[in-house]
């Protein structure tokens, strides 16, 4: 990721934040999202496989 985090703050709009993946070498990678510890972590659709192929 070119941003380390992604951060909400309240009701922030527009409620969406962008960033960019940048590979340095073909694999794949799981990206996850997660909440604040005293929220209610979601138990699937949390997460995205990105691929990288040269």
């Amino acid at each position: 990721m070119t941003l380390s985090q992604l951060v909400f703050i309240g009701a922030d709009v527009p409620n969406y934040r962008t960033t960019s993946f940048h590979p340095v070498s073909a694999g794949e990678t799981t990206l996850v999202v997660s909440g604040p510890a005293e929220f209610s972590q979601a138990s699937d659709n949390n997460n995205i496989t990105a691929y990288v192929t040269q």
